[in-house]
């Protein structure tokens, strides 16, 4: 009575099992065969962002490996940049000439009055390498847009950035006031003539 129990439950797995394909053994060491990439599909993606310090923009590098149509793998590198404050698209920190104070103020305006948003906002303080202008009395670094440049009395240019160069006009706007106070009261000697000796001669 136990064999033939036993005969039934033997047949009744093996029709259970029946319809069961049975599995493709794999590459021995890797694991399952996995289904072939359709050409133009990607495989693999990987986006690297760097944000400039002390602001919340930066640029972003994708790569991608995609199929090709011969089953090459082709690869992308796609560089998302930020539009500066210049006009110019700065795509690396090669290409980033600095922040301009001035813009950056002019942007801090725009925002409070919800012109703008804050990203847009520091984008608009920077400037690329391009239109980076130096000031030359005090030495801060500007965008080419707040460089004043003035002619100097021996008619040399000097740039100069916005504060120093309202300062400047202020100091040229003094002169020229204690010139016309003054004037009246400071005796300019006459250019010298031609002097005669004792014997007349000159």
């Amino acid at each position: 009575m136990r064999l033939w129990a036993f005969i039934k439950d033997l047949f009744r797995r093996s029709a259970q099992g029946a319809g069961v394909p049975a599995q493709q053994p794999g590459v021995p060491g890797q694991g399952p065969i996995s289904p072939q990439p359709v050409p133009g599909q990607v495989i693999e993606r990987v986006v690297e962002r760097q944000v400039i310090p002390g602001t919340s923009v930066g640029f972003a590098v994708a790569e991608e490996v995609s199929v090709g149509g011969d089953g090459s793998l082709d690869r992308t590198r796609t560089v998302v940049g930020l539009l500066a404050g210049c006009g110019h698209l700065i795509s690396d920190y090669d290409h980033l000439g600095g922040r301009c104070n001035f813009c950056a103020a002019e942007a801090q305006e725009l925002l409070a009055k919800g012109q703008i948003d804050l990203y847009s906002a520091h984008s608009y303080g920077l400037y690329c390498a391009g239109c980076r202008a130096t000031c030359g009395a005090c030495g801060q670094s500007t965008c080419q847009r707040h460089a004043v440049r003035l002619q100097q009395a021996d008619g040399s240019v000097i740039g100069l950035c916005p504060r120093c160069a309202e300062e400047h006009r202020k100091g040229q706007l003094v002169q020229q006031v204690l010139g016309i106070v003054l004037g009246p009261f400071i005796s300019i000697p006459p250019p010298e003539q031609g002097k005669e000796n004792l014997d007349g001669t000159r």
